[in-house]
């Protein structure tokens, strides 16, 4: 499947809600006062939410900040809240 754009909200969280194990989505954000990707993918166990700083143009991905696994939908959706960029800039993969 080729990247899908997700333009609100209620479609990002309505995507991760239906994940296969082989999917995620990726959403621009800031944490930390960084600018970052959040990866969102889904395991037999929850969620697994990784954040990576935003990489040199030529690399993309930068340094891993943080990692949590085994997580709820609401702790997914409520981290995204707190975090995405305005606009909404995220993707399905």
């Amino acid at each position: 499947m080729a990247d899908k754009h997700l333009s609100s909200l209620d479609e990002l969280f309505d995507a991760i809600a239906k994940l296969e194990i082989d999917e995620g989505v990726r959403v621009n954000g800031r944490v930390a006062g960084r600018k970052c990707y959040m990866f969102v993918t889904k395991s037999s166990n929850g969620y697994t939410i990784a954040v990576f700083e935003v990489g040199h143009k030529s690399t993309g991905v930068g340094k891993q900040l943080m990692i949590e696994d085994s997580v709820s939908l609401e702790r997914v959706k409520r981290f995204i809240k707190e975090n995405c960029e305005t606009p909404l800039k995220a993707f399905r993969y």
